[in-house]
C-alpha cells in the first residue's frame, strides 16, 4: 500500500500511480476440504474446513517502475488458509417465505428463552415446554387422542361445549388440551372436561414433527386465531383431521394480502 497523504510526490497521482501498484491478474483454481452440515431445516446449515487456491498471474501494468520497464514475468502462487461459513440456501418464493418464517419462530423462541429471566409469565411458559414430549409419551400412550388448541382462556370456553359433546358420544376418546398462553394453562390445570394438557410447542418443523410422532391424534381442532404453519403442514402430512373453530377471517387480514398469500394456501389443507 502506497500513503501520499498530502500529495506531495507527483510521482504517485495519476498515471504514474499506476507504475507502483504492481498489479496483476490471470487464472485461479481453488479446492475445499473440510465439513458441510446440512438441516433439513437448513437454517443452521454450515461448512468449515480448509481451501487451497493455485493462482497463475501477469502484469495489468505497461511499465514498472520498480524494475524500470514492463514485467513480463508470469508468477505462480499458492494460498492455503481456513475456510469457515453459513449457508443460505436460496428457495423458490414460496420456500423462501417458509424459511423466514422459521427462522422468525426460533428468534421468538430465544427472546422467550431470555424474557423467563425477568417476566413470570414467560418464565412459565418456558419451563412448561422444557419436558412436554417425555410427558406426552407417557400420558398418551395405547389412548384415542382428539387434540384441541387454544392460545388462552377465553379460546378454550369457545371449543369447551364441543369436548363435552364429543365425551357425551364418545366416552371413551381422550382429549389433550394445548396451550400458548400460561393464562390458560395456569387456570384450567384442574378442568374435569380436560384429561391431558400441555403447552404447545414452538412452531419449528422439528417439533411439529415430534409432536404429532409422539400424540398421534385422531383428530385436531383449533381454535379461533391459532394459525401455525409447521403443525399445520405436518397434520397434512400425516392425513389427519383437521379443523378450525370459531375462525375468523377479514379480508384485511395478513393472509389475504399479496405478502401473505403462500400462508392462505396452508390454511386450504385443513
Amino acid at each position: 500500500r502506497i500513503n501520499d497523504p498530502d500529495n506531495q510526490i507527483p510521482q504517485l497521482s495519476g498515471d504514474y500511480k499506476k507504475g507502483y501498484d504492481q498489479r496483476a491478474g490471470g487464472f485461479c483454481m481453488s479446492q475445499f476440504f473440510g465439513y458441510v452440515f446440512m438441516r433439513k431445516v437448513r437454517v443452521a446449515s454450515f461448512f468449515a474446513g480448509i481451501e487451497v487456491s493455485e493462482i497463475w498471474t501477469k502484469s495489468n501494468r505497461n511499465y514498472n517502475f520498480l524494475l524500470m520497464g514492463k514485467d513480463e514475468s508470469k508468477k505462480f502462487s499458492v494460498l492455503i488458509g481456513p475456510k469457515i461459513g453459513w449457508i443460505i440456501p436460496l428457495y423458490e418464493k414460496r420456500k423462501i417465505q417458509t424459511l423466514l418464517y422459521n427462522i422468525f419462530i426460533y428468534l421468538y423462541s430465544a427472546a422467550i428463552s431470555v424474557a423467563a429471566l425477568f417476566y413470570n409469565k414467560a418464565k412459565l411458559l418456558h419451563s412448561g415446554r422444557r419436558k412436554i414430549f417425555n410427558n406426552l409419551a407417557q400420558q398418551c400412550d395405547n389412548k384415542q387422542i382428539v387434540w384441541f388448541h387454544c392460545a388462552s382462556l377465553g379460546e378454550y370456553e369457545q371449543g369447551k361445549p364441543l369436548i363435552q359433546k364429543f365425551r357425551e358420544q364418545y366416552p371413551d376418546l381422550t382429549f389433550l388440551v394445548t396451550f400458548f398462553s400460561p393464562s390458560g394453562y395456569e387456570v384450567k390445570k384442574n378442568d374435569k372436561d380436560i384429561d391431558i394438557l400441555a403447552y404447545l410447542p414452538s412452531d419449528t418443523p422439528k417439533n411439529a414433527r415430534k409432536f404429532i410422532q409422539t400424540v398421534k391424534p385422531k383428530a385436531v381442532f383449533f381454535v379461533k386465531y391459532e394459525y401455525w404453519y409447521n403443525f399445520i403442514n405436518e397434520l397434512y402430512i400425516n392425513k389427519i383431521p383437521f379443523y378450525y373453530l370459531s375462525a375468523i377471517f377479514r379480508s384485511k387480514q395478513y393472509f389475504f394480502q399479496p405478502y401473505g398469500r403462500w400462508f392462505a394456501e396452508q390454511l386450504k389443507k385443513c
